[in-house]
């Protein structure tokens, strides 16, 4: 819900029903379908900016003789998704192979970004493991089931951000910090996300419904300030225009916070 009061008038503009379609596709309408597309679009093109030009993972992996079944899927996961899949086709093969899999990537990833070399928790993981030999697959086994040490997740969170960080911190950070999700199921999401627009989408619905509409408002004016291009996006711009354009004196309560659009006032807005 975002109250708009004008001075002149003092009006208030509720838009309860327009957010609860919006974000909590509680009235199962035409209308709110529609209505969950704009959101789903916005937030495929905040992951769209968020990505860098070129994929600097995926040449890794492949270097160290990982092959996707599916290079078209492939290209779309999010780094966590590939590198989680890489560590379980090596471990299918034998104990300890995932952690030497994503110990040889990190330590060619260590070779391009200073800061990963000086990471301390990288370079052990890399010393404690003979990254020497050559690494096996197997992709046909399942391995699905066994368990991630929560060393190695920190591991492979932190190459991903590394070559994943955008002008907002990241999909995981997004995740983790603006939407406030736990760690584990910030991974979880992006371990088994098709796309990073997905992994955004299904994060949003972890965040209470109460909180939905200044979340994402507060990442979407962030990305506008990031992106120069973003504010003219269609998908943006199809976003608010369905929320509202129109200009007023924005109050919490008796405080004046400014004059800004319908979409910007919202519920939550701090005081």
């Amino acid at each position: 819900m975002f109250p708009l009061l004008r001075q002149c008038e003092k009006r208030v503009f509720t838009l309860i029903a327009t957010m609860v379609v919006l974000l909590g596709g509680l009235l199962g309408t035409a209308t709110s379908a529609t209505q969950d597309e704009l959101t789903r679009g916005v937030l495929d093109a905040v992951a769209r900016y968020e990505l860098p030009a070129n994929d600097a993972l995926s040449p890794v992996i492949q270097g160290i003789g990982f092959q996707p079944r599916s290079a078209a899927l492939w290209k779309l996961f999010p780094g966590i998704r590939k590198l989680d899949q890489v560590w379980r086709a090596a471990e299918a093969v034998a104990p300890g192979e995932g952690d030497r899999a994503i110990a040889a990537i990190a330590n060619q990833l260590s070779v391009r970004f200073d800061s990963l070399r000086n990471n301390t928790e990288v370079s052990g993981f890399i010393k404690n493991n003979d990254v020497s030999r050559p690494v096996t697959f197997d992709l046909v086994k399942p391995s699905s089931i066994t368990y991630l040490p929560q060393g190695t997740r920190r591991i492979i969170t932190a190459l991903s951000v590394y070559v994943e960080r955008g002008g907002l911190g990241g999909i995981y950070s997004i995740l983790t910090t603006r939407f406030d999700i736990s760690s584990d199921k910030a991974y979880a999401i992006m371990a088994s996300s098709d796309t990073v627009g997905e992994a955004l989408k299904r994060g949003i619905d972890e965040v209470p419904e109460e909180q939905r509409p200044e979340k994402l408002v507060a990442l979407l004016k962030d990305a506008q300030k990031k992106y120069a291009a973003f504010a003219s996006d269609a998908a943006f711009v199809n976003f608010k225009g369905d929320l509202g354009d129109e200009v007023g004196d924005c109050f919490c309560g008796a405080t004046f916070l400014g004059t800004m659009t319908t979409w910007e006032c919202r519920a939550g807005t701090p005081c």
